[in-house]
């Protein structure tokens, strides 16, 4: 297929069954905009790693706590993986220097990917709606990757390399193989946060009753006290 009708194909296909459009706003804005929490999010998550690290060494048991304790520890490079990547891309740490672009007319996608020199040994990666009504391609060749953002009059603003810090984030560096890490990395994350929140929603009502003990305790030797003060 010739580059024009693959741009074409491409773009319509985004337009009608928008599917990667979908994702990357569930990714970056949970579809509602909300792209400051979710950045507050990622401080958090990454904050939560740290002080699981602070509070000690584990314990290495057989319970829901020790196997939460151990997979944090010892396999913290793998889990802290996608959250501090996540935080370098927000802090714009290895991500190539966008020029001032022009807003106007949204520039369709199939234009944008035609206007996007493509090598003989060259293939679409993707190709999504970007800042100021620009759009962002990315292809591959034998050069590596590259990243061109499309300008909403059909200039091309930017080619470059994505970056170190995008490619560790979206498993592309080494192929499969670094895509099937960041999986691993994922469910990792993932279990560690659900068994997190599971041990601590468990433990608030034995907190309770602790507290209730001790408040009892300490009014009833209050009250003898109170008594042996009185007798004296």
């Amino acid at each position: 297929m010739t580059h024009a009708g693959l741009a074409v194909l491409y773009g319509r296909c985004l337009e009608t069954l928008p599917v990667e459009i979908f994702l990357q706003h569930l990714h970056k804005d949970l579809l509602i905009g909300a792209g400051l929490l979710v950045e507050i999010a990622t401080y958090a998550m990454v904050a939560l790693l740290v002080a699981g690290l602070v509070f000690g060494a584990p314990k290495l048991r057989n319970t829901l706590g020790g196997w939460h304790r151990g997979i944090g520890w010892f396999a913290f490079p793998l889990v802290a993986l996608l959250p501090v990547t996540g935080l370098l891309m927000t802090l714009h740490v290895g991500k190539p220097v966008l020029p001032a672009l022009e807003p106007g007319k949204p520039i369709a996608l199939a234009q944008a990917i035609q206007a996007v020199p493509l090598s003989a040994d060259g293939a679409l990666l993707m190709a999504r709606r970007f800042q100021a009504d620009s759009a962002m391609v990315k292809t591959t060749s034998s050069a590596g990757e590259r990243v061109h953002v499309v300008q909403s009059n059909g200039q091309v603003a930017l080619t470059g390399t994505p970056g170190w810090v995008n490619l560790v984030d979206e498993g592309t560096w080494a192929g499969a193989w670094s895509g099937v890490l960041n999986l691993v990395s994922a469910l990792a994350l993932i279990g560690l946060t659900v068994t997190g929140l599971y041990s601590w929603l468990r433990r608030r009502p034995q907190q309770r009753r602790l507290g209730r003990v001790s408040t009892a305790q300490r009014s009833q030797v209050s009250s003898i006290d109170k008594t042996r003060a009185t007798v004296a």
